[in-house]
């Protein structure tokens, strides 16, 4: 990912983790791990991303 795509994941993660988090705080009761879930989602988006990119990457021979 480059550029601008890269910029809108970020924004749109950083929004749904907001979104998540400001819930936890005003809701109580059985939303909450929807909430927490949302809160957590930019972390398992950025390990699955983390994890394709390095399975992908060549590796050096030493």
């Amino acid at each position: 990912m480059k550029g601008r795509h890269t910029l809108k994941v970020v924004v749109v993660m950083a929004l749904v983790s907001a979104v998540g988090i400001m819930g936890l705080l005003l809701v109580d009761g059985a939303l909450d791990w929807l909430l927490l879930v949302l809160a957590a989602l930019p972390l398992v988006v950025g390990l699955w991303c983390w994890r394709k990119e390095s399975s992908t990457a060549p590796r050096s021979r030493a």
